[in-house]
């Protein structure tokens, strides 16, 4: 009896549809439906479904990565996705200043910012480049506000160098 190629293939594919329904979606009891932010805590949810059922669950990531039983009901590519947020979640560097204000110093000739400690309602007045120049300080910014010192101070740093090169071309030209 001779084993034709199309019998082989047949016979795969046959093995191949076996063990696709064995891990089939259909075997999972839970699924990831949406994520939404919580209104009171800022706190990131995720909606879970009970498969086939019209019943929604919003739980933390957090909570399902503790919750070892329910995370098996759980496709891979959902525990993935869980595992992952739970990770990242809280990972944000809770800033300890803010910038109040910014304003331009007529004679200090250089930009200010108004910085207030989120636990205090003291308001502290530096410039840019005192700000930039303490990394400690700094690293209490929020990313954001940190980019933004750091920007103003290397344009206010940027603009001292063309003035100073402008005077040297200055004295350059008159001493010739």
């Amino acid at each position: 009896m001779k084993i034709n190629p199309i019998t082989n293939y047949i016979k795969w594919f046959v093995n191949q549809m076996y063990e696709l329904q064995k891990v089939s979606p259909q075997n999972f009891i839970y699924k990831i439906a949406g994520k939404e932010k919580c209104k009171k805590s800022s706190e990131e949810k995720l909606v879970v479904q009970v498969v086939g059922k019209n019943v929604f669950i919003k739980l933390t990531p957090i909570e399902l990565m503790n919750d070892e039983a329910m995370l098996k009901g759980f496709s891979p590519l959902d525990v993935r996705t869980i595992t992952y947020l739970a990770c990242h979640t809280g990972k944000e560097k809770k800033s300890l200043y803010r910038i109040v204000a910014q304003f331009f110093s007529k004679t200090r000739n250089e930009e200010m910012f108004t910085i207030q400690a989120e636990s205090d309602a003291m308001q502290i007045v530096k410039s840019a480049q005192e700000l930039s120049s303490d990394p400690e300080l700094i690293n209490k910014f929020a990313s954001q506000d940190a980019h933004r010192i750091g920007y103003v101070s290397g344009v206010e740093q940027v603009v001292l160098e063309n003035e100073s090169f402008k005077k040297i071309n200055e004295d350059k030209e008159v001493n010739q």
